[in-house]
């Protein structure tokens, strides 16, 4: 994640706060919509998100993992695990080899979780696009494992730091701010950004935080021109940069 400031005479509280509280949250994955049911805790998990795999390990559950995404790259013990696939490229195969006991899944993946469960295979969708919905896959995931207990302390923990970190920014002048959540790094200029807008959990972020987003548009996500950009004048830029890599040249 890179924070830039536009305006580099003002103290960079906001941005530092929110680079903070991110980071807090990403490994908590989210909570599920209804009860598991199995004749007991699961032991073979394949995850097909890197926020469902996140979660695992940070509920002490690595050790079930036995398959996970190409985009799955934190903890390091996850990056060491078989692959399945990505987004648009599920290789079922793959997955049916590991003979997992629960596929996890984003609840964008609703295609691949028809084929799975054709294929016999027990899933179960987690929704991670909300900060309620981290709290209420943290619990649920919790008890396909049986980790209720790691579940308590890792949420009571997440809100412990979202406190600490909220206090820093209360009574603050507010800051206009953007996210970009992807965009075409080393491209030599800006090109192929895309900013998250209202209704999502990094708008949530900024309003928890007394700042406001720049981009109000209709859609969530969207893609938006330099020129744009300018338009909007934010106090402060979050750049996302989750596929980043030493080779990689910033622009």
């Amino acid at each position: 994640m890179i924070v830039q400031q536009r305006q580099h005479t003002q103290k960079p509280g906001l941005a530092v706060g929110l680079l903070l509280f991110c980071l807090a949250l990403m490994p908590a994955g989210c909570r599920p919509a209804e009860n598991f049911a199995t004749g007991g805790p699961a032991q073979r998990i394949v995850s097909m998100a890197p926020s469902i795999t996140e979660l695992l390990f940070a509920l002490d559950c690595g050790t079930r993992v036995v398959g996970v995404t190409s985009y799955c790259l934190y903890p390091g013990a996850a990056a060491q695990l078989p692959r399945v696939g990505g987004y648009y490229d599920v290789n079922y195969e793959r997955i049916l080899s590991l003979r997992p006991d629960l596929v996890l899944l984003p609840v964008e993946h609703v295609e691949a979780e028809r084929h799975l469960r054709a294929l016999g295979l027990s899933c179960r969708m987690i929704d991670t696009a909300t900060i309620p919905a981290i709290f209420k896959a943290i619990d649920d995931i919790a008890a396909i494992c049986g980790a209720e207990a790691a579940a308590a302390e890792l949420t009571q923990n997440m809100q412990r730091r979202m406190n600490q970190i909220t206090g820093r920014t209360r009574g603050r002048p507010p800051r206009k701010v953007l996210i970009s959540i992807g965009r075409n790094m080393g491209s030599g200029g800006l090109s192929d950004v895309y900013l998250a807008g209202s209704g999502t959990m990094y708008d949530e972020l900024l309003t928890m935080l007394g700042a406001s987003n720049v981009f109000q548009g209709n859609l969530p996500y969207a893609q938006i021109s330099q020129e744009a950009i300018l338009r909007m004048n934010p106090d402060v830029i979050i750049d996302l940069a989750p596929e980043l890599d030493r080779s990689t040249t910033l622009t």
